[in-house]
């Protein structure tokens, strides 16, 4: 009997492990499309630097993203900081993504 409950026990673990990994393997994929949609609308100037840009998705609410803008030495060019965070069980998971981007003013974009 002590034999079969620690044999049954390890394998018991190793299925709790293999659960875990393919969860956040599905947590992963549906982060790296949602990462594209932040893209899309940081390139379409739908948030700006000098909002707040947080929240969470309207399809997947576990999922909390925010948009970071800093400054760089060059006018209206943008260090753009896109992070995704959730939590699975106890821990909490990030994504985060650095790019840059030109955000012209109105004034600036009618004068193109």
């Amino acid at each position: 009997m002590t034999i079969l409950g620690v044999a049954v026990t390890g394998i018991l673990t190793t299925f709790s492990s293999a659960m875990l990994a393919g969860k956040l393997s599905e947590d992963y994929s549906v982060v790296a499309n949602l990462m594209g949609d932040l893209r899309a609308q940081v390139r379409c100037n739908l948030v700006a630097p000098t909002e707040e840009n947080a929240g969470t998705f309207s399809e997947y609410p576990q999922f909390a993203w925010q948009i970071l803008y800093y400054y760089t030495d060059i006018d209206d060019l943008y260090q753009v900081e896109m992070i995704i965070r959730w939590m699975r069980g106890n821990r909490e998971y990030q994504v985060r993504q650095i790019t840059y981007h030109y955000f012209a003013t109105s004034e600036q974009a009618s004068a193109l």
